[in-house]
């Protein structure tokens, strides 16, 4: 969906997955910039996808682990690049990132590798929506009703009632999170 909006609005999007089945997904949806964290040369694949998108702002579904920190130290191997001379406290580039999931529930772990000038917070849609105010977000509501069966399509291994959803097989298949295999729950149906 992140693939389809951005294509859309012309930002240039930069994809970290973790196995190559979801490098090829997502350069078939169209994705330019699809880095695997379990390749080898990761890190320099992700410093020129950097490089070449600008991209200093992230979205971490995540959450745990080491992946805000290298994506952190990609940016700013970027960033002092363009740097005219040295300074201890790193580049002034400003690099964010925000985690909105918790794939991975270990701690997230920070380095001091990249300056000071870095911001990481948290990122849920509600509150985003209450900040915005009432145009942005009714304009916002209106894109997506305009393309529900498009860019804002979504697909599911399984349709499960509020019942169903707490029976043990369902449970142990949802909670894997594996790429493509959704549930939607249908409190009604």
């Amino acid at each position: 969906m992140l693939t389809r909006i951005c294509a859309e609005d012309g930002i240039d999007l930069v994809n970290i997955v973790r196995k190559s089945d979801q490098v090829e997904l997502l350069k078939a949806l169209g994705s330019d910039h699809v880095v695997n964290s379990s390749e080898d040369d990761f890190m320099d694949q992700l410093t020129d996808a950097i490089r070449t998108t600008r991209a200093f702002c992230g979205f971490d579904p995540v959450g745990g682990g080491m992946l805000v920190d290298t994506a952190f130290r990609a940016m700013e191997r970027v960033a002092q690049e363009q740097m005219a001379e040295y300074s201890r406290y790193g580049s002034n580039q400003p690099k964010r990132m925000f985690i909105y999931g918790r794939l991975d529930t270990s701690p997230t772990i920070l380095t001091p590798s990249y300056g000071f000038g870095w911001t990481l917070s948290g990122w849920l849609l509600f509150p985003f929506l209450q900040s915005v105010g009432r145009e942005t977000m009714g304009r916002m509501r209106q894109r997506v009703r305009d393309n529900l069966t498009s860019t804002f399509a979504s697909s599911y291994k399984c349709r499960v009632t509020l019942e169903d959803m707490l029976t043990k097989d369902a449970v142990l298949d949802y909670r894997s999170t594996r790429t493509g295999e959704k549930y939607l729950v249908t409190p009604w149906a």
